[in-house]
């Protein structure tokens, strides 16, 4: 019987289209993005010549996974690498892996439409980091070798990728570390558990921050796209060309290092999940621009 996964990506989630990593014909690379991260960024594009670097901060953000009808408790990972830890406990991901849909049917990659920003866009000088993007540098890569591709514009205004699948019978991932070690590694099936009367089933890729707790202030999300930047060759850049999704650039201001504070002090309680919880991150119909999935090339 003939299934259909939807996999939808949202977040820091960039696209490496047309086989750009060798042997792969679509790659989603999941940036490591957990560090809190602060910087200095000018913006070309405006009316002043010598335009003054803003002062940024940009809060962790989360890989995790979610599965239509499956309870978080069965999406589990034992550990991958002998020497490591779980690389996934209730949809978090914990270490670095890989995943691929293995009884995929398509062998075909076919793009319906392309409203996903390109990294390219804002900094002509991108190119992407080897490390990042193929030696597993990474908090998760999604790998595809055929299926249909689109973009679409969620609530919040974010704009997000589908990438649909048939599979011959209920979908099975195939989920491989990114680690490197010098014990042995394993790779491990995970099936997405489809009730009897369904042959679709629909799966979310996240690599968003926490939800905020209580009345926490929000800068916005402003130079939250930056973070797709964690792909580039050099990391963030300190000059883009142009406003990045979400950034208003006639009025792009510093943040105070009083809002830093205060965010960091208000979010703390969502950036540790206790073991037997599941991470609480930011709803993904509600993301805003800032946190657009980004492509290349």
């Amino acid at each position: 019987m003939t299934y259909t996964l939807s996999v939808r990506f949202a977040g820091v989630c960039t696209h490496f289209r047309y086989g750009v990593v060798a042997g792969v014909p679509h790659r989603v690379v999941l940036p490591n993005a957990t560090n809190i991260t602060v910087g200095l960024l000018t913006l070309r594009a405006t009316a002043n010549p010598n335009p003054d670097p803003v002062f940024y901060y940009l809060l962790p953000h989360f890989p995790q996974i979610d599965v239509e009808g499956m309870d978080p408790a069965q999406l589990f990972v034992p550990k991958l690498v002998l020497d490591g830890g779980e690389a996934m406990r209730h949809g978090d991901i914990l270490s670095g892996i890989r995943l691929q849909v293995l009884n995929a049917l398509d062998r075909d990659v076919l793009y319906e439409n392309s409203h996903t920003p390109k990294l390219t866009e804002f900094d002509p000088q991108y190119t992407f980091s080897g490390d990042v993007a193929v030696q597993g540098r990474a908090a998760c890569y999604f790998d595809f070798y055929g299926g249909t591709v689109r973009s679409i514009m969620v609530s919040g205004g974010a704009t997000q990728t589908i990438v649909e699948v048939k599979t011959d019978g209920a979908p099975r991932l195939l989920v491989t570390p990114l680690a490197s070690s010098n014990a042995p590694t394993r790779s491990y099936v995970l099936p997405l558990l489809v009730p009897a009367d369904r042959q679709r089933v629909g799966m979310v890729v996240k690599n968003l921050e926490a939800a905020p707790e209580g009345n926490a202030p929000q800068q916005g999300g402003t130079f939250d796209f930056l973070l797709n930047y964690l792909t580039a060759h050099g990391g963030i850049p300190q000059v883009i060309q142009r406003a990045l999704p979400g950034m208003d650039g006639h009025t792009l201001h510093s943040m105070s290092p009083g809002m830093l504070a205060e965010a960091l002090m208000t979010m703390a309680a969502g950036l540790i999940a206790p073991a037997d919880t599941r991470r609480r991150l930011a709803l993904p119909d509600e993301t805003t621009p800032s946190c657009s999935d980004s492509e290349y090339p």
